[in-house]
């Protein structure tokens, strides 16, 4: 992990402001991040799209 982000997400989250982790894979700011969605970026992104639009989610 790059260490300015490890930074920002730290800040952020001792500061309350909501923070999320989108990886597969567990990191060292895991724990640290309000949310967690443990998939890839492309697959997380056209989700999350999908249900602003009010669409189903792509399986």
């Amino acid at each position: 992990m790059f260490p300015y982000i490890r930074h920002l997400i730290l800040r952020a989250a001792r500061n309350g402001v909501p923070t999320i982790e989108i990886n597969p894979a567990c990191t060292e700011i895991s724990d640290v991040c309000r949310y967690r969605i443990p998939l890839g970026a492309a697959e997380a992104m056209t989700r999350i799209w999908a249900r602003a639009r009010g669409e189903a989610a792509p399986v």
